[in-house]
């Protein structure tokens, strides 16, 4: 007659196929961080180099008194 008790051999290749497991997926989701990351910093850059990525905003009048970066160029003193 069998007992229904699982043999100390069969407790420790089971844990060692979770372990085995548990790395994949850890490495699964490391990887499709790194490859999200990577694609952002190459689209970033192509539009950057293209003049397509960011825009300031541009404005009549100075954002405060002595910042005046996003005003729009002075025709003045070209």
């Amino acid at each position: 007659m069998t007992t229904g008790t699982k043999s100390q051999e069969e407790l420790q290749a089971e844990r060692k196929a979770e372990f085995i497991a548990a790395r994949n997926v850890y490495i699964v989701i490391i990887l499709s961080f790194v490859m999200v990351c990577t694609i952002a910093v190459i689209a970033t850059t192509q539009m950057e180099a293209q003049k397509t990525g960011f825009r300031p905003i541009q404005t009549q009048r100075p954002m405060s008194f002595i910042d005046k970066t996003y005003m729009y160029p002075d025709k003045k003193s070209k």
